[in-house]
C-alpha cells in the first residue's frame, strides 16, 4: 500500500476514493502538510537546492527511542501447553516479527495501525500500515480512529492494476468492513469499479460485513504517539521529531552551506591578527 494511491486519480466518473466513498478526508490541511513533511524528511536522502539530509536526523531520532523502548522488552507467554497457548504464543511471535516496523511507523507518522491478516492454514500475519497510508474519515469522542479507508495494490498477468478499497467503520461497538475493486490501465490511476471475484484472492470477500460480537475501534491494532498535537491542535498524533523539525531543517540547510564552502574552495578561516605568524614584519 502506498499512500499515493490513497489519492489517486480516475479515468472515469469517479475522482478520488474520498468520492468513490462518499466521504471526506477529516485531516486538516495543516496536518496533510505536516505529514508529508515528516515522511520527507525520513525518506529524504538526496541534497537539494537548499538543504543536504546527510546526517539523517529523523533516523537517528527514531532509532535511538525504538532501541530504548524494546531494551527491556519482553512478549513470552508462561503457559503454551494447550492448543490455545500455542496458538496465542505464535499470534505473538509473528507481532513481535513486526513490533520495530510498527514503533517506527507510529514514531514518523504519529499513529500507526497494525492490521491482522488471517492465512488460509489458520496462521494470523500482521501488516503495518503507516498514516501516509490510510484516510482517516472520522473520529470517537476520545479521538481514536472510528472510520478509515486504505487500500491495496495488485498486478495481474495481463498488465492491468487492481487497487482493493477497504473502509472499516466503528459504530456502536460493531465494526463494519466494506470493500471496492478497482480496475486501472496504469498504476497511478483506480479506473473502473469491478467485480470482487475478478482476483482470486480477493473472491471470498463480500461487499459488506458487519461482525456480529463487538470488536475494539476498527479492528486493527492502534499506536499514538503520547504528545500533545502542536501542528493544529487537533486529536491527530504528530512525528515524534515534529517539535524539532524547524531545527532539523536549519541544520540539513547549514550542511549544504559547508559542503559548498569545501566543494568550491571558499572556505574561510577567521583570526586576529597578533596569533598570525609574521615574517619581515609581514603577516602571511
Amino acid at each position: 500500500m502506498m499512500g499515493a494511491l490513497i489519492r489517486a486519480l480516475t479515468n472515469n466518473a469517479v475522482e478520488n476514493i474520498e468520492e468513490a466513498l462518499g466521504m471526506t478526508d477529516a485531516t486538516s490541511s495543516a496536518m496533510k502538510h505536516a505529514i508529508a513533511e515528516w515522511y520527507a524528511a525520513w525518506y529524504g536522502r538526496v541534497p537539494t537546492k537548499t538543504e543536504d539530509p546527510c546526517q539523517r536526523l529523523p533516523y537517528a531520532i527514531v532509532n535511538k527511542l525504538c532501541k530504548a523502548t524494546f531494551g527491556e522488552y519482553d512478549s513470552g507467554l508462561q503457559h503454551t501447553d494447550s492448543a490455545k497457548g500455542k496458538y496465542l504464543d505464535c499470534v505473538r511471535s509473528a507481532f513481535d516479527a513486526c513490533k520495530t516496523s510498527f514503533m517506527t511507523q507510529a514514531m514518523i507518522g504519529g499513529e500507526a495501525w497494525a492490521k491482522p491478516v488471517p492465512m488460509p492454514d489458520g496462521r494470523l500475519t500482521w501488516q503495518i500500515v503507516g498514516r501516509d497510508s490510510i484516510i482517516i474519515l472520522g473520529r470517537d469522542a476520545s479521538g481514536i480512529p472510528s472510520d478509515v479507508a486504505l487500500c491495496e495494490k495488485s498486478v495481474s498477468a495481463d498488465h492491468h492494476f487492481y487497487t482493493l478499497v477497504e473502509r472499516r467503520t466503528s459504530f456502536a461497538g460493531r465494526l463494519t468492513i466494506q470493500y471496492r475493486l478497482y480496475c486501472s490501465d496504469n498504476k497511478s490511476t483506480l479506473g473502473r469499479r469491478v467485480p470482487l471475484a475478478s482476483l482470486p484472492q480477493y473472491e471470498r470477500l463480500e461487499d459488506e460485513y458487519t461482525f456480529a460480537v463487538p470488536i475494539d475501534g476498527v479492528g486493527m491494532v492502534f499506536l499514538r504517539m503520547p504528545i500533545t498535537n502542536c501542528v493544529d491542535g487537533s486529536a491527530d498524533g504528530v512525528s515524534i521529531y515534529e517539535p524539532a523539525m524547524g531545527l532539523i531543517h536549519r541544520i540539513n540547510e547549514n550542511e549544504l552551506q559547508f559542503s559548498r564552502e569545501f566543494e568550491l574552495g571558499r572556505m574561510r578561516v577567521v583570526a586576529s591578527a597578533d596569533i598570525l605568524r609574521t615574517h619581515n614584519g609581514k603577516n602571511h
